[in-house]
């Protein structure tokens, strides 16, 4: 018997798990949880004769809701009798590739949680980016060129640098 889903059926139902009801589905031949659906009322309501009136209660509720309905063959099979041919006639289908470059490293970030962002600058910071790169070259152009500074521009220069760095 697939005493794990049939188990957890009963559990999820709130309904009592015992060796009396394990033994008496294993004498019925009940391997999955359609299969209860063959129990009649009076068996069922038998299975809990001894539980507090609550129980015998919850399981004549649960017999309504789920038992009490048409037997779904297609349900109760406990094998599917798949040939192996038809598990390899399946395509396997390539991993659809992004349609922008990606070196992987989203894939990486992805699998620590984050999410990979390009950032789009706007013109003005494009421009003040170029003008601070300029200033920063023209600086150490100067402190290489050997151009006598005053001792306030080196000051300015050396805070640039340092700001700054390629």
């Amino acid at each position: 018997m697939s005493e794990d889903a049939v188990e957890y059926w009963f559990r999820s139902k709130t309904l009592p798990w015992n060796d009396e009801i394990e033994d008496f589905l294993d004498d019925m031949g009940v391997e999955t949880v359609e299969q209860l659906k063959f129990i009649t009322k009076d068996q069922w309501d038998g299975l809990f004769s001894t539980e507090k009136k609550v129980v015998q209660l919850t399981a004549g509720m649960v017999y309504d809701k789920y038992l009490n309905e048409a037997v779904d063959l297609k349900k109760c099979a406990t094998e599917l009798h798949l040939k192996p041919a038809a598990a390899a006639s399946l395509k396997k289908t390539p991993a659809k590739k992004a349609p922008h470059k990606d070196d992987g490293s989203s894939l990486k970030m992805d699998s620590f949680g984050f999410t990979v962002m390009k950032v789009i600058k706007t013109k003005e910071q494009k421009k003040q980016e170029k003008k601070e790169f300029n200033r920063k070259r023209k600086a150490e152009e100067q402190l290489e060129g050997g151009v006598d500074l005053s001792d306030d521009d080196e000051e300015e220069v050396k805070a640039l640098l340092e700001n700054y760095s390629l």
